[in-house]
């Protein structure tokens, strides 16, 4: 039976242009979409967003250290400068479009000289708020500052469906943090546990997460309708990669049956 090869995560090489090559080479008839690869910087899962947060006028560093696990050092998480309230936080950059824009630049002037498939997408790959959050920020303030950076996340998609063709783009948006599989404890409380991954992520078209003041967000997971043309792709994934995704996780799950089932389906 014919398959597919989809990508998720790091490619360890120099830069954007040698990663579409390189594995357009490799596997270009199994490929439906293309990630950049996540090369320089961003190799090292999401710990290159911190400027998102130490650049930010509203956050300064904390005394809450976190450490994903014995085998890494402990990361001071941000905390609110004094006299700042939720409500004047604000991200004006999470630089996943700006990044993609750049990356696209590439993919498209080397599909245009025919070295990459012409049904392949070009795939932009997004971390929900969760994963981010957990990582940078003290944790009595992730429940409220989760809707506001995924307003921001928003944001960011708005500007690469603006600029990158839809027939040209696929999302893939990472929910290892937010499937109800049965995973080690190590997670934070308002994650969803147990129960069927499949269901959980077909209520979540009309759930709404509510933050301080009575905020309301939708999860940027359940909006892919808002973007998803016909002519466009975007992925739900629930994300298991090599050691580097795996020691990122931290807590792998002990069942990938319903995690699988429901978060490999496609808008």
């Amino acid at each position: 039976m014919p398959r597919n090869v989809y990508l998720v995560g790091s490619v360890p090489l120099a830069d954007a242009g040698t990663v579409f090559e390189t594995v357009s080479a490799a596997l270009g008839p199994y490929l439906l979409t293309l990630p950049d690869g996540e090369t320089g910087e961003r190799l090292d899962w999401i710990t290159w967003l911190e400027p998102v947060f130490a650049a930010n006028p509203a956050f300064q560093l904390g005394g809450e250290i976190f450490q994903l696990h014995s085998g890494v050092n402990g990361r001071r998480r941000y905390g609110l400068r004094l006299g700042v309230s939720l409500e004047e936080i604000h991200f004006a950059n999470l630089f996943y479009a700006d990044i993609a824009c750049r990356s696209f630049a590439t993919f498209a002037a080397l599909k245009l000289e025919g070295k990459l498939p012409e049904r392949v997408k070009f795939q932009v790959d997004l971390v929900p708020a969760h994963s981010v959050l957990w990582l940078f920020v003290e944790e009595n303030l992730q429940r409220d500052i989760d809707p506001i950076y995924n307003d921001a996340i928003i944001r960011e998609i708005d500007k690469i469906v603006e600029t990158i063709p839809h027939d040209q783009l696929a999302i893939r948006y990472c929910i290892r943090c937010v499937c109800p599989v049965r995973a080690q404890p190590a997670e934070p409380l308002w994650r969803n546990k147990g129960g069927d991954a499949g269901k959980f992520l077909d209520n979540c078209h009309s759930a709404r997460r509510t933050g301080a003041g009575g905020r309301r967000s939708a999860v940027p997971l359940l909006l892919w309708r808002r973007w998803a043309s016909p002519r466009g792709r975007a992925h739900r994934h629930g994300r298991h990669g090599g050691l580097r995704q795996q020691v990122g996780h931290a807590a792998q799950p002990a069942d990938h049956a319903n995690s699988h089932a429901g978060a490999a389906r496609s808008y």
